[in-house]
């Protein structure tokens, strides 16, 4: 078995002085040759060379996941003709296995993601009421802000369709951003999710920095099942403004958005030998 506190050599199959004949140190100490001192990953020597691997004398790599370098994420790829000529290592040297490191040092570990719908994908609304603002026709700004003060009241108390109510009056003699964005949110609340979404764009247009229409949107997103644009939004929200709900669903919706690439690579995969 390799060690995996020894240090390796960041040159790896392109060291010139992999072995002691390469250095020159055969008559030397093993202490004291570089191959003891710094990890390699083992190789077979193609020594009839090949026009894709490389001219005679050329090392390989046991595993072509290590790279034609030997070093994962490092050089040229390996050649599709390799697996067909790789020659398996039979050296069981103690010394050999500690300072070579071979395919199974390092197993892939296969991620299986469970595809099964999560909370997130059974919390998607489907079948919302449609909601329309209510004409008003012209109110004053006095009467807007009574209406604000009695929205914040019923909100308060969780009297949504209240609140929805004396927003919709309050906006129609005084818009602005905040007001769209509490509209939204009582809207939410209700469960009209794309008349929350549209406020919370309103309201982003009217003062893009603002935090609440972002966070509300990502909550309305979420529930629309989209997960990337409701992450976009979180993310700008808890920049302008951090609150730990917030900053909660960001950490839900990064999670499902890894998830989600995660299933979306694992089924390409699997549909990849069928083409």
């Amino acid at each position: 078995m390799a060690s995996n506190t020894m240090p390796r050599c960041k040159y790896g199959l392109a060291c010139r002085i992999i072995t002691p004949e390469e250095e020159k140190t055969a008559h030397l100490p093993k202490e004291q040759q570089h191959w003891f001192k710094f990890q390699h990953p083992c190789f077979w020597v193609c020594k009839q060379g090949h026009p894709a691997l490389g001219p005679p004398g050329v090392k390989c790599p046991l595993h072509p996941r290590f790279g034609m370098h030997g070093v994962p994420g490092r050089g040229s790829s390996c050649p599709a003709v390799l697996s067909e000529m790789v020659v398996p290592c039979t050296n069981t040297d103690p010394d050999h296995l500690r300072c070579f490191r071979h395919p199974a040092d390092d197993e892939e570990v296969v991620e299986v993601v469970d595809e099964s719908p999560d909370e997130l994908d059974l919390a998607i609304v489907t079948d919302e009421a449609g909601w329309t603002a209510p004409e008003l026709g012209e109110v004053s700004e006095e009467a807007a802000a009574e209406a604000k003060a009695e929205a914040a009241e019923a909100a308060a108390n969780g009297e949504w369709e209240a609140a929805v109510a004396a927003y919709s009056k309050a906006l129609a003699g005084m818009p602005s951003a905040l007001t769209y964005a509490k509209r939204a949110e009582a809207l939410f609340k209700l469960g009209h999710v794309s008349a929350s979404l549209a406020d919370c764009e309103l309201a982003i247009k009217l003062n893009p920095d603002s935090a609440k229409p972002y966070k509300v949107a990502a909550k309305a997103l979420t529930k629309k099942g989209e997960w990337t644009a409701a992450y976009e939004k979180v993310c700008l929200g808890v920049k302008i403004d951090w609150d730990e709900d917030s900053a909660e669903l960001l950490k839900v919706l990064k999670a499902k958005c890894d998830r989600m690439r995660k299933i979306e690579e694992q089924k390409a995969k699997r549909a990849a030998p069928a083409e």
